[in-house]
């Protein structure tokens, strides 16, 4: 019959075991097999996942997050569906919308309202999405005037794109992908450089990436920003396109020259956008805590700060959670109930003043680990063997904690011997008090075994020792069982008790004669005690005449 035993050490996401219908027996494994048809696991374009377990970001892409589900994989949508038509409440004219990357995310994208001019753009299609790359502030940012209507490509190609200049340091790049790629998981960025001796290399430039790899391909026309860039400077461009499973596709390597920085910046009209760099840095790491520290401002930013937020979030945990909000004057925070062996990333919201549009940011959020978890059970068994006689030994084990009775539930002590390959076990319950030892019995002599501990933890795991070997002293065989001795040693060991079973025989025949003689002498008194009920002694009464009757006709002489 097979055995069902362990099952659940071979596959514990199995939810069914039924016998193996193909399985051909051959030694070592004669008995029949058990065979898995039904588990909680998951089969997710090729890779396997746990019950439960989270599908990777790169694989479902960063719109949606997708999880096992005893055998089935479900999703959800991370981001609100974004409206064909820009939102009644936005505060600007519906030709001025623009559909954003939102701040802090890489997916999620909503209308608002453009910093730049697009009064020139005819409104005879809706503007494609707009992201914004964070980069060092700029003195001002100078309104720009589009190009006309921008043409968009044919699906098998990405044409040179329609550039503009918003500043000295940013530009506006408008393009399409091929259609026929939209909703399938790519990759999608720009790479650039202002090196005329680097330009050979293109893998040596710098990479703006706008869809990451794995994400899915939501759109065909984009509309992107480009940051950071220097002042009155020629830079080499070129977009790669990339779907999962298909060779990339390049658009043609184009340049572009950036304008001259501002001389004046502007008094009256404030900006739009500041990116500033606090300088953010975690200290005194702990297992639950961190404290989170920046810089303090300059009398030019806090012009356009008035408060600020700490907004952390954990790995894998797509809702971050913010702190209290503190007075622009604060540097530090100390953060608590953190879990650990966790990544945290952490960034900065700035709260501006009262009545004032210009969008504050912080470009370098953080990253840090909080400490792991110490793990109680995790500690090695070592064992050694002591005296070692011809029948027994004794083994001696060290490496658990005290007391031992807390971590360990029952030792189970394997070993094998070496000529007949069978292995045998004994058994140990730890208790409070007892020395590290096991005693072995009952071992032959002058054999070679092998030997190893099983530690079965509180936990519900179990632990293994190291391998020994040792081999028993030479020495007398043990007493073989009554089943072992030869036939002829009966016989002959018989004789003996032939003398004791006579006089045996002897003591019972004597018994059985004086119970006899006994029965006899009883059954005796008692025959002499009977009364004689019929004796002649007792005819008098009938003799007399009184009871006598006469006969009728009768003569009395």
């Amino acid at each position: 019959m097979p055995s069902s035993f362990g099952l659940e050490l071979i596959d514990p996401d199995c939810l069914d075991w039924q016998i193996d219908p193909d399985h051909i027996p051959e030694p070592p494994k004669c008995c029949g097999q058990m065979k898995c048809v039904s588990t909680s696991a998951c089969h997710y374009m090729g890779n396997t996942y746990k019950n439960y377990d989270q599908i990777p970001r790169e694989i479902t892409g960063c719109s949606q997050v997708c999880t096992c589900n005893y055998g089935n994989v479900t999703c959800r949508d991370l981001c609100d569906p974004v409206p064909t038509i820009p939102p009644f409440d936005l505060q600007c004219a519906p030709e001025h919308a623009v559909i954003v990357t939102l701040p802090g995310e890489t997916c999620c994208r909503a209308w608002r309202c453009a910093t730049h001019s697009v009064e020139s753009i005819p409104a005879i299609f809706p503007l494609p999405p707009v992201s914004v790359v964070a980069a060092p502030p700029t003195p001002a940012l100078l309104p720009a005037t589009y190009p006309a209507t921008p043409f968009f490509g044919s699906d098998e190609q990405i044409r040179e794109p329609h550039i503009a200049s918003l500043d000295a340091r940013t530009i506006h790049l408008i393009f399409s992908t091929p259609s026929l790629y939209q909703g399938l998981p790519g990759e999608l960025f720009l790479r650039y450089t202002n090196d005329p001796v680097g330009q050979a290399d293109p893998e040596t430039w710098m990479k703006e990436v706008l869809v990451p790899m794995g994400s899915l391909i939501s759109q065909s026309e984009w509309d992107h920003i480009l940051t950071g860039l220097q002042p009155a400077t020629q830079y080499t461009l070129q977009l790669v396109f990339t779907v999962q499973g298909t060779e990339p596709i390049y658009s043609p390597v184009f340049t572009y020259a950036t304008m001259e920085e501002a001389t004046t910046p502007p008094t009256t009209t404030p900006l739009p956008r500041l990116d500033i760099d606090a300088e953010l840095y975690a200290s005194e790491v702990t297992k639950t805590s961190a404290k989170v520290s920046w810089r303090s401002f300059s009398d030019y930013e806090l012009q356009y700060i008035d408060g600020v937020q700490v907004k952390y979030t954990q790995k894998n945990n797509l809702i971050p959670k913010f702190s209290q909000l503190f007075y622009h004057d604060n540097d530090q925070m100390d953060l608590r109930d953190l879990q650990p062996g966790f990544t945290y990333t952490v960034d900065l919201v700035f709260i501006t003043h009262e009545n004032q549009t210009t969008k504050v940011t912080n470009t370098k959020p953080i990253t840090f680990t909080t400490l792991p978890e110490e793990d109680p059970y995790d500690f090695e068994i070592g064992i050694r063997t002591g005296k070692v006689s011809s029948q027994t030994v004794e083994l001696f084990y060290s490496g658990v904690p005290e007391p031992e009775v807390k971590y360990v539930n029952v030792y189970r002590v394997v070993y094998i011997n070496d000529n007949e390959r069978t292995d045998s076990q004994a058994f140990k319950i730890p208790k409070t008090g007892q020395d590290n030892k096991v005693f072995l019995s009952e071992l032959k002599p002058d054999v070679k075994y092998v030997v190893w501990l099983e530690a079965f933890l509180s936990n519900g795991r179990k632990k293994k020792s190291n391998v020994v070997e040792f081999t028993t002293k030479a020495g007398q065989l043990p007493k073989p069982e009554k089943s072992e001795i030869d036939p002829k040693d009966r016989e002959s060991s018989g004789d003996d008790y032939y003398p004791a079973m006579v006089a045996v025989a002897l003591i019972a025949a004597v018994a059985c004669l004086g119970f006899l003689a006994l029965l006899l002498i009883l059954l005796r008194k008692q025959s002499h005690a009977k009364a004689h009920i019929n004796s002649s002694r007792n005819n008098a009464s009938y003799d007399n005449p009184s009871y006598k009757v006469k006969p009728r006709g009768a003569v009395l002489k």
